[in-house]
């Protein structure tokens, strides 16, 4: 074997012995790195995501209730736990057709849900009238209970009670108390500012459905209450105490009371 062919036998030993450390460094290298990959994606998925803060809701008023209005307000977080319907569970879009399909009446009771916004104390209160008005929420469903409610409070109006399409009446604010929920209005006796002197009552409905059942019924189960807790003598709609400029409560048959 001539030198030079001993000086090349050389240079490929250290060649293969280079190739092989290299080889072995960059295998090795990427099995560390794909057995640390599981830890840095839990780590990723560990890390929750930063939440928007909440923002109250903005859309426009559909009640024909009346009160101070506000430009800011914080909304009540705190829901109304509303009931579930066992006897109609289509209620993802609610129709014409459906509203009144398996609403019955059921036993008359008030939930208390009371608010901070839409009235103010009093005491001596003499009550002689229920006021009757119609809401609803033109955003997503109509007839929710925590929408409506929301709504009302971005205006700072309130009802003393609502009543749901399942018939279940909230009470939002007490009897004694005065709730924004008439506005500008006079009775037939020439009385203004009926709002010191009655209980409103807004019943989720719109323009173009119909009352349930379950509606009518707790309607006239919660006159005949506060006939018994004061000196009702009248019952009347928003649009008997202020005409031209309400029109609810829409489509209520009166006859059902």
């Amino acid at each position: 074997m001539s030198k030079v062919q001993k000086i090349l036998l050389v240079l490929g030993g250290f060649g293969i012995l280079i190739g092989g450390n290299f080889l072995y460094a960059t295998l090795n290298n990427a099995q560390t790195v794909f057995e640390s990959a599981p830890e840095e994606k839990q780590n990723e998925i560990a890390e929750p995501a930063a939440q928007s803060p909440e923002v109250g809701l903005q859309q426009a008023l559909v009640t024909e209730g009346q009160g101070q209005e506000v430009s800011s307000k914080e909304i009540e977080t705190k829901p109304i736990k509303e009931e579930a319907n066992t006897e109609n569970e289509e209620t993802e879009e609610p129709s014409s057709a459906k509203a009144t399909e398996g609403l019955e009446p059921k036993n008359f009771a008030i939930k208390s849900a009371l608010v901070s916004f839409g009235h103010e104390s009093a005491s001596g209160r003499k009550i002689d009238t229920v006021v009757l008005h119609s809401s609803y929420n033109p955003n997503g469903d109509p007839y929710s209970v925590n929408a409506v409610r929301g709504i009302w409070q971005s205006y700072g109006v309130a009802p003393h009670y609502m009543v749901a399409r399942d018939g279940t009446v909230y009470q939002l604010v007490a009897d004694k108390d005065i709730a924004y929920h008439a506005g500008e209005s006079t009775m037939k006796d020439g009385r203004k500012n009926v709002n010191d002197f009655s209980i409103g009552v807004e019943i989720l409905n719109t323009k173009d459905d119909e009352y349930t059942k379950a509606q009518y019924q707790a309607v006239k189960d919660l006159i005949a209450y506060l006939k018994g807790k004061h000196r009702i003598k009248y019952v009347v709609g928003h649009d008997d105490i202020a005409p031209g400029r309400k029109t609810d409560p829409w489509n209520f048959n009166w006859s059902k009371l």
